[in-house]
C-alpha cells in the first residue's frame, strides 16, 4: 500500500530527514522532498531563534566570501570594471556581517546608574539592511541589466565619476579661497588625485559608444552633477527589472528609509520596540530572516552573471544550491522565459 506523504512528514520530526538525498527523479520523491524543504524552512521560522537562524545566516555568508577569494586570481587579466566587482562584494559581506553582529546584541552599561543591559539595535540593524539591498541593486543595475560590455563598462564608469564628483563637490562647497590655501598638504594632494582621476574617468565616458545615446542635456546632467543610475532608474525600477516581489522589494524598501531618514514612522515604530535582547526576540529573528532571502539572492545573481564564481560554488557547495533556490526563490520571480 503506498503511504500518503502528507501523512508521513506529519508523523516524523524535521530532524529525521536531515539526510534526505535532494535529488531524485523518482515524482513522488520529488514531492516528498519539496514537502520536506517547505517544513525545514518553516521549522526554522516556527523556533525563532536567533542563534539558530544566525549559525545558517554565516554558513551562507561563509559560502559567498570563499568563493570571492577562490576567483579573484581568475580576474587579474579581465578589464577593471569586472576586477572591482570584488569590492562590491566585500562591502555586501561587511553589511551582513554587521547585521549579524548587532543581531547578537550588545552590552550598554552606565556607570552612574549602575546598570549594565544586552540590547537588540533593530533600529540600526534595519539601516544596514537597507544599504544590503542597495548594494545588492547597484550590482543588479550594473552588471545584470546591461545588454552588452559596452554598457556594463560604461555603467561602472559613470558610477565612479559620479562619487569622485559628490566627493570633490562636498569638499569645495561654501570654501573661500582663503579656505583652501588653509587646506592641509595631505587633503590638497588627495584633491588634486580625485580631480585627475575625475578627468579620466570623463574621458572614458564621452568617448564610450554609448555617449551618444544621451541628449546634450542628459551628457550636461552627468558630467557636471552626477547621476549615478543614470536616468529612469529609480530603485523601484530596478527591483522591477530584477523581478523582485514586491513584499521583499519595494514596500520593504519604503518601510526601512522611514527608519533610516527618521521619519515619524521610525520613532513611532521605536517606541513599540523591544530594545531587550533574548534569543527568541521576534524583530530580530525577522530581519535576520530577510537579510538571509536577500543574501541567498544575490549569491545566485552572482553564480547566474559570472561561470567562473558559478563552477566554484557548484563544486564547493553543491550541498548549499537547493536551500539558495529555495530562499532566493522568496525574493526573485521566476522567470518566464523559464
Amino acid at each position: 500500500m503506498k503511504r500518503d506523504s502528507r501523512k508521513f512528514f506529519q508523523k516524523k520530526s524535521i530532524s529525521t530527514f536531515s539526510n534526505v538525498p535532494l535529488i531524485c527523479h523518482n515524482s513522488k520523491k520529488i514531492m516528498d522532498i519539496r514537502i520536506y524543504k517547505a517544513l525545514l524552512q518553516n521549522d526554522e521560522y516556527k523556533k525563532g531563534s536567533i542563534s539558530y537562524s544566525l549559525g545558517k545566516y554565516n554558513r551562507l555568508l561563509d559560502s559567498l566570501e570563499y568563493i570571492q577569494e577562490t576567483v579573484t586570481g581568475s580576474l587579474v587579466k579581465q578589464p577593471i570594471y569586472e576586477r572591482r566587482l570584488m569590492p562590491i562584494i566585500t562591502k555586501y559581506c561587511l553589511h551582513c556581517h554587521s547585521i549579524g553582529h548587532l543581531v547578537s546584541g550588545y552590552d550598554i552599561t552606565s556607570k552612574e546608574l549602575n546598570k549594565k543591559a544586552k540590547v537588540l539595535d533593530v533600529v540600526s540593524i534595519n539601516v544596514l539592511l537597507r544599504a544590503q539591498m542597495e548594494t545588492y541593486l547597484m550590482f543588479e543595475f550594473i552588471y545584470r541589466q546591461s545588454r552588452t560590455k559596452a554598457e556594463v563598462e560604461f555603467k561602472y564608469n559613470n558610477w565612479i565619476y559620479s562619487g569622485l564628483l559628490d566627493r570633490v563637490t562636498l569638499f569645495l562647497l561654501k570654501r573661500g579661497e582663503k579656505e583652501l590655501e588653509q587646506l592641509s598638504p595631505d587633503i590638497v594632494e588627495k584633491l588634486k588625485r580625485d580631480i585627475d582621476e575625475m578627468e579620466q574617468f570623463s574621458k572614458k565616458l564621452t568617448e564610450s559608444p554609448i555617449w551618444s545615446g544621451f541628449s546634450e542635456s542628459q551628457q550636461k546632467a552627468i558630467l557636471e552633477k552626477g547621476r549615478p543610475r543614470l536616468f529612469d532608474n529609480s530603485w523601484k525600477q530596478i527591483m522591477k527589472k530584477a523581478r523582485w516581489k514586491y513584499q521583499f522589494g519595494e514596500q520593504l524598501y519604503s518601510r526601512l528609509s522611514s527608519q533610516s531618514h527618521t521619519e515619524g514612522l521610525g520613532i513611532l515604530n521605536l517606541e513599540g520596540s523591544q530594545l531587550a535582547y533574548h534569543d527568541k526576540h521576534e524583530g530580530g529573528f525577522q530581519v535576520l530572516y530577510v537579510s538571509k532571502i536577500y543574501l541567498a539572492s544575490f549569491i545566485r545573481s552572482l553564480m547566474e552573471y559570472n561561470s567562473s564564481f558559478r563552477i566554484q560554488y557548484e563544486f564547493k557547495f553543491y550541498n548549499l544550491l537547493d536551500e539558495l533556490r529555495f530562499i532566493s526563490g522568496m525574493l526573485v520571480k521566476e522567470s518566464k522565459s523559464k
